[in-house]
Parts: structure tokens; sequence; C-alpha cells
């Protein structure tokens, strides 16, 4: 329906149309309320607002005409009677201004009248405003879907927080169908939109901007969705509703606007004033809310209460009052000062109520002359599992240690208030002085008999008679005994036992030590020997490309050895530097090949191959191919190929790459271009990354041991095949290498690791009688670091790569400075006495 014009022909064209449109939708023969919900839809919005805002008529003579109309278009279709009244009214104004006002010279008497002619012309209905008034005229407050409030919010993120992607729930086949049905209805009102593009944030309401919307994206069986309004869950949206209903809110006055809930407060001298005041003001609400689109509550509505509850308090005529639903019933008795037994005995004001008479001194309950009345009748000897004859002989220590006398005369008489004031022989009990009695002579820390000094010697010996221990032992002495250090002096005593040190456990390990880092390929090598299916093959592995060399040797002889390794060196040319471990076949021989190739031999402490870990690693990883491969019957050598060939996890290339510069080519299909050859960059980087990785993981359960000093004396691990596990006594000649020692032990030189050695107790120290050689075995290579676990050139995971300072303790080639010859493991070796004639 129009609204230009002559509202009368417009309704009288609509009128006739909508007849039309009845009869050929058959929506007459329809429900009352069908019919009228049609009516209303086709009505147009203007007619519509019309239709809701002005239905009351306040004058008589208007409702007889409009009551007229309405049963004359009542008889086709009375279900668009309400409608009738609305219309009607306006024609019969425009009826009435017409004959009050005659068109005069120049006039048309014609007026044209719009929405807000007619709302400045309906004003408030006299009477109280009631309920079903307030719903039926605002009905699009309560029932209109929600929508957004004017602005939009944006979020700004921690750039340090780093974007998370949720997957997506699993939603059961029962709940689809309803899920799917809520997720279109949200779409559908606006609160949501489908996302097609990627987006940082994915995670399992005000109007939110394009670039915030997109944080609050979600997944759905049916696709990403975004919020178009703010939802819930976001840290910030109840601080920036409040704010929005704030800003919305402002300027109508008795309105008081609380997270989501409105106050309307109505005042006045009379109810009828109050009530008059409240209709004004609630009125000015809900005009406001339509106005910015603010959707209410239907449910939440409470209409003229004489009190409401309103967060924690109830408000009325009366005043302002808590609720008692949210409220604690205390029950708060006056009592005077002294009656305040536990407060008063906190406050330590006991002394000052002498006299206060006999309630007072009934309820004393904390005072100390009581507690002293309790307390004298418990005899804490008989709580204690020990002997008369060893009371006595502590009570009779006790009477000659001068400072337990002093602490004995302190507690009788009293603690000062401060510190200072106590006698300074007995201060260090000072912190626990309220735990301490005396009792029979003896004094006691709360069920602990404190042990003289005199004594102490003897209860220490007791208490490590089993020789477990520190820990242990301090756990099983602390339960009756007592001495200020008494935990320190126990472990101190069993680190000195000297039959806890012949048998004692490993030491814990130390903290990695690496070798340099290389440069370039086959820089520096390592080297081992190891037996597969009874056969000898001497492993050579690279430290910068983690690519290993593997020959079969006929025997193990130091010739043999030298020989494979000139082969391997023709090949890839001749290293800076190779580490060995101390085996027969690197000694003197070995080390005139060095000299003559010009590389520097490194060898490790014998007994320790953490040291040469780089090539342990390696042994290992090609025993596994040559075990599998003799399983399946297959050529060992294909498995090394496609080993060597295969990229190193975290490296970004292979083995043959950062050796060779090239991939080599194998059974599987690759292209030209992959197999022409392309310098690997970036390869000292990684492995530094790899290494410094593989160290922080190691240390955390390693600690250094402190170095030891030429001349100290020392215990030395148990041999291998020593089944006594005893660690023998000796001394300590030279440092040969960063943690690595040369020892006398029994007359033979050892060279060990740090770990294989610790300091010897002062029982054992006065007893030791250096024998054998006095001077130091000079190695006859330089020696390596003594070093933690080394990193395996493997494909799966990095692992601790071993490589750093260098420190030799001789030149390269230098002869054993005393000419004795000495074992693989580092003992001397003296020829057989023979009987001579």
């Amino acid at each position: 329906m129009s609204f230009t014009g002559d509202w009368s022909v417009n309704w009288d064209i609509f009128r006739a149309e909508y007849e039309d449109y009845v009869l050929v939708t058959g929506t007459a023969e329809k429900d009352k309320k069908i019919q009228a919900a049609t009516l209303r839809s086709v009505m147009g919005s203007e007619c519509r607002h019309v239709y809701r805002h002005n239905l009351n008529l306040s004058v008589a003579a208007e409702q007889t005409d409009i009551r007229m109309r309405a049963m004359d278009m009542s008889t086709t279709s009375p279900p668009y009677t309400e409608a009738v009244h609305a219309v009607a009214k306006q024609h019969s104004r425009q009826n009435q201004w017409k004959q009050s006002n005659p068109p005069r010279t120049g006039d048309t008497g014609l007026v044209q009248f719009t929405i807000q002619d007619v709302l400045k012309v309906e004003h408030a209905q006299p009477g109280a405003l009631t309920k079903e008034q307030l719903i039926n005229k605002y009905r699009n407050v309560f029932n209109s879907p929600v929508e957004s409030v004017p602005g939009e919010v944006h979020f700004d993120l921690d750039p340090n927080v780093p974007a998370v992607q949720s997957a997506p729930r699993n939603v059961p086949i029962a709940m689809k169908a309803a899920v799917k049905a809520q997720l279109d209805k949200y779409e559908a009102d606006g609160h949501i939109a489908p996302v097609t593009d990627p987006t940082d944030w994915i995670s399992n309401m005000c109007k939110l901007d394009y670039e915030s919307s997109l944080m609050t994206t979600f997944w759905t069986p049916w696709g990403r969705k975004r919020w178009l309004k703010l939802p819930f869950g976001v840290s910030v949206a109840p601080e920036v509703y409040q704010r929005k209903q704030h800003e919305l809110l402002a300027g109508l006055k008795g309105i008081e606007p609380i997270a989501d809930d409105i106050l309307v407060v109505g005042c006045g001298d009379t109810d009828k004033e109050a009530e008059s005041d409240h209709d004004a003001k609630l009125v000015a609400l809900m005009e406001r809310c339509r106005e910015v689109k603010l959707r209410l509550g239907l449910k939440k509505l409470q209409f003229k209460v004489a009190e409401v509850q309103f967060h924690g308090h109830i408000l009325s005529s009366a005043g302002l009052k808590p609720d008692p639903e949210k409220s604690y019933d205390l029950r708060v008795i006056y009592k005077p000062g002294p009656e305040m037994f536990i407060s008063d005995t906190l406050s330590r004001a006991t002394a000052g109520c002498a006299g206060r008479g006999t309630v007072y001194q009934r309820h004393a309950i904390c005072s100390l002359q009581q507690e002293q009345e309790d307390v004298q009748h418990v005899n804490q000897a008989d709580y204690l599992n020990v002997s008369s004859q060893r009371l006595e002989q502590i009570r009779r220590h006790t009477d000659r240690d001068e400072c337990l006398q002093a602490l004995k005369n302190t507690v009788l008489v009293g603690w000062p208030d401060v510190k200072e004031e106590a006698p300074l022989i007995a201060r260090e009990y000072w912190p626990f002085r309220d735990e301490i009695s005396v009792q029979n002579g003896i004094l006691f820390r709360g069920q602990k008999v404190i042990i003289p000094k005199s004594l102490r010697p003897e209860m220490l010996t007791r208490i490590h008679s089993s020789h477990i221990g520190g820990e242990a032992c301090y756990r099983h002495a602390q339960e009756t005994l007592y001495w200020p250090n008494m935990q320190t002096e126990i472990k101190d005593f069993v680190s000195t036992c000297s039959t806890c040190n012949v048998y004692a456990h490993n030491q814990q390990k130390e903290t990695m030590l690496s070798h340099d880092l290389p440069t370039r390929p086959w820089q520096i090598l390592s080297m081992d020997m190891f037996t597969h299916r009874q056969k000898d093959y001497l492993l050579i592995v690279d430290h910068y490309s983690d690519f290993w060399e593997i020959e079969l040797l006929p025997d193990m002889s130091a010739e043999t050895v030298i020989k494979r390794c000139k082969a391997q060196f023709a090949r890839h040319g001749q290293p800076e530097r190779v580490i060995t471990d101390n085996g027969p076949q690197f000694t003197s021989q070995f080390t005139r090949f060095a000299s003559e190739w010009e590389f520097e031999h490194v060898t490790s402490s014998p007994r320790h191959p953490k040291a040469n870990g780089k090539a342990e690693s390696a042994v290992k990883i090609a025993k596994n191919l040559l075990r599998k491969a003799a399983h399946d019957g297959d050529d060992p050598w294909k498995a090394i190929l496609h080993w060597r060939n295969t990229p190193t996890e975290n490296m970004g290339s292979s083995p043959a790459q950062r050796l060779m510069s090239r991939r080599l080519k194998t059974s599987i299909p690759a292209t030209n271009k992959l197999l022409e050859p392309v310098v690997v960059v970036g390869v000292t980087e990684k492995l530094r990354h790899r290494k410094q990785l593989a160290k922080s993981f190691y240390d955390r359960s390693a600690r250094d041991l402190p170095e030891l000093e030429v001349g100290e004396t020392v215990r030395m691990k148990p041999l291998p095949g020593d089944n006594t596990g005893r660690w023998r006594v000796g001394t300590c000649l030279r440092r040969v290498a960063p943690r690595s020692y040369l020892v006398d032990v029994d007359g033979s030189l050892y060279r060990r690791n740090r770990v294989d050695l610790r300091v010897a107790e002062p029982t054992a120290r006065a007893t030791h009688k250096t024998e054998g050689p006095e001077a130091a075995h000079a190695p006859e290579a330089a020696s390596a670091p003594e070093t933690a676990v080394e990193a395996p050139p493997t494909v799966t995971e990095p692992s601790p790569v071993r490589s750093t300072p260098k420190a030799l303790s001789s030149p390269v080639g230098a002869p054993p400075s005393d000419g004795h010859t000495y074992t693989r493991v580092g003992r001397l070796s003296k020829p057989p006495l023979r009987f001579t004639m």
C-alpha cells in the first residue's frame, strides 16, 4: 500500500487488489492467524509501522468513523479489520482538517501526511501503561531478530602469540541435522558467514570488522564459518558489550544498565506520580531501543514490581537491602576483650589480663602455666627406643657440654624477645626455640634427642653401620636424633667411608665436550674397528658429511689398517685430523704414518668409547645394514648405497651430496637434472645447530667433575673382567688431555677418563704409598678431548654431535718418553723374569 497522495484512495485500491489475491491463493479458507499474517506481509513496511503504533484511538468521533469502515470491510476480509483502524483513522483526520480549513486562494486544499506527522499527533494514551500495551506497541523490540548495535569491534593481538588452527570436531550422526539447521539459521540471521579464503586462526554479539571476524573462524562438517557478530568466549566481549550498552542508552534519566540487565526507576511524591514517571522513562527507553535496534528479552521482563532483585541487592520504595539468596546468614554477638579468649591469646595479651575474674582464668587455654602442667607428667624417654644406660650416657655428656648447658639455662629461664639478647653459643637453636624442652637433664627438640658434641662421632658410626647412602642415613637418623648441621655431617662421614668408596657406584656423567666443527668435507675423520659375522672391518667416517667408508680386513695388523687408510686417502684426499681409540693398530706405527701423510692423530681414553662417539655411531648403522641385508639375502653394498643417498633429517641433503656435491644413481628413477653436480651450502651452520640442540638435552642431567691435581690420591674404576667390583687406589701422574689422566695403580700405568676416577677418601690417602715408575707416560699420539655421546650420522633424528677445542699434551708423532711398552688399555708391559745361570 502506498502512503503518498490520498490515503483513502490508496486504501480502496489496495483493498481491491488484496481481495483478488485472497481469491487466487485461497487464503480465505485458511486459519484466521494465517490470513492475518498474510495481510501484514503484503501491507508493506510503512503500513505495518502504522498498524503497530496507531491502534489506540483517543477521539470518539474517529472511533465511530473507523468502526463503520471496519464493518464495511469485514464482510469480505475480517482478518485485516485491525489494519483498517489505522488507515481509516488517518482518513478521518484528513476530512476533519478539510472541513475546518476550507481552501483559500492559491491553496490546493491537499495535505500530505508522513509517518513523522502521525507519530507527533499520536501522543501517550491517557491512563497508566499496561504490560500488554507495552508488548504490543514495542513488539519489534522484543521479537525482532537480534541485530548489531552501531559500531564495529577490532581485535588487536599480541604478535608473540602464535596462530592456532584447531581440528574440526566430530558431530554425532543423531545431532547433525539439528546442528546444520542452527548454523543455517545463524547464517540467515546474519550472525555468521562462510569462509573460503585461507585463515591463520581457526577456533574450535557486537559487529566485527572483516579482519577481526576472520580470527573467529571455526570448523564445521559443512566447511568453515566466521562470526559477523562478537561471539561468546572472547575475553573482551563482556567489557565491549557493557561499554556499547552505556553508549547507546546515554542521556536517559532513571535508566541503569548493568551487564545484560536494565533497571527503570520511577520517582515521585505519590505512587501515581512515581508510576507516571516510570511509564515516561520506560517509553523513552523503548523508543531508544527501537531507534538503535537494541533487542530485549521478554522472558526477563519484570513490569512495575514493588521490589526487584538487582545484582545482589533488593531495590524497593523502602530503600536498598541485601539479597538473601546471595548473602550469608552471620550471627554477630558482641563480646568484651577479656572474653575473646583465642584472639587475646594470639595477640599475646594474657599477661595483662590478670585479675579479670574466674571466667578468664577458667578459659586461658594457651597459658604457659597450663602447658607446663600438661607436659610435666609426660616422660619423653618412654617414647624412645633407648636403654637406660644410653640415656645416662647422654645426660653425662650433656652436663659436660658447654653449649648445651647454656641452651638448658636459656630454656629454663625463658628465651628473650630478640635473638641478639640470647647467649651467643645458643643462638643457632633460635629458629626452633619453641620446640626445645628439658627433662631429666636431657634436651629435646620435640621428640628428638639433642646429642652432645662429644657423642656425635659415635652416633655417626652407628648411623652408618649398614653402609647405606648419605641421604638414607639422614632419613633414618632425623626421626630420633638432632644436632645442628646433622645432615651435612652425615653426608661428609659417608663420603669418607673406605668401604663405601671401595665398592662405589659409577659417577654422574659430565657435560658434553665436542670436537671442532669441520668447514669442508674429509677434514676431520674418526676410525674404529668392529667384527661382524666373524669378519673384521675398518670404518672411516667423515665429520662434515656423515659419509663413511667400510673396509673388510684380512687381519687386524697395523700394516693392513694403514694400507686401507692410504687407499681411502688417495680417493678422497688427506685429512687434517684423524680420531681413534687406543687400539694396538693405532700405536707407534700408525703415528709414523700420520707424520708421513701430515695429519694430526688424536686418541681417546681406553674404556671410554664416548670419546670416539662419531665412529661408534657409524659402526652401529653399518652393523644394522649388514645384519638386515644378510637376513633378506640382499647385496649389502646396495643397502649402503641407498643409505649414502638418503637425505639426512634436518640437513636437507644426503651424505653423498655433502661429500661429493652430487646425488648417486640408484635403482630409484631420477631425472638427469637431479644427478647433476650441485655444491651444498650452509652445512656447517646446520651442524652447529644440531650440535647445540643435542648438547642442551644431554647437559640437563650432567654436571662437570672437578679436575684432578698431579700427585693426588685417586680410586680407579674396576677393570673389565674384575668381578670384585673394587675401586683400587692409585696416584694421578699427569693430565693427558681434557678430562683424561694418567694414573699409577699398583705399579701399573693407566690412562683413564675423569668419570672413571674419583678422589680417594682421607684414610686412603694416608695409607697409600706410590709404587712403580715415577715418570709419567707420554702417549704415542695426541689425545682427544673426552666428550659425551657422539652424534650418529643417521637419517632418522639429530643426535649429539661431538667436536670442539683440541688440547694436545704432546707433539704429533712424539715417541714414549720413558722407553716402556704399554698395552692397549694403557697398562705398562713388563718382560717376564727369567732364571739365568
